[in-house]
């Protein structure tokens, strides 16, 4: 598999997982544990420069919570997302495949 097409193989991964938790998003250390459960580990570099991507084609959108000192990033996949996992766009990301 070529590098272009294994790169948006895992971003149509990350963002069908994230579609299975709509309306509720995913921290991105325990997405990170999940793709890493299917086999596909990736750095928190690597996992945030594809949630990066999926957020400027308006796929998922990034939360921060915070509680005191602490704070987590929330993935969260949007309408659009959501849209393109149900395969309901007419022109959909190149860089993003499903995987059927």
């Amino acid at each position: 598999m070529i590098d272009a097409e294994r790169h948006a193989l895992i971003r149509g991964r990350i963002i069908k997982m994230l579609a299975k938790e709509y309306p509720n998003g995913m921290d991105l250390a325990l997405l990170r544990r999940c793709l890493a459960n299917i086999n596909i580990p990736l750095s928190s570099k690597d996992l945030y420069a594809y949630v990066t991507y999926l957020k400027e084609v308006g796929y998922l959108g990034i939360e921060v919570k915070k509680w005191g000192d602490e704070s987590l990033e929330y993935a969260k996949a949007t309408t659009r997302g959501l849209n393109f996992i149900d395969d309901r766009l007419t022109e959909p990301d190149p860089g993003v495949m499903r995987d059927e």
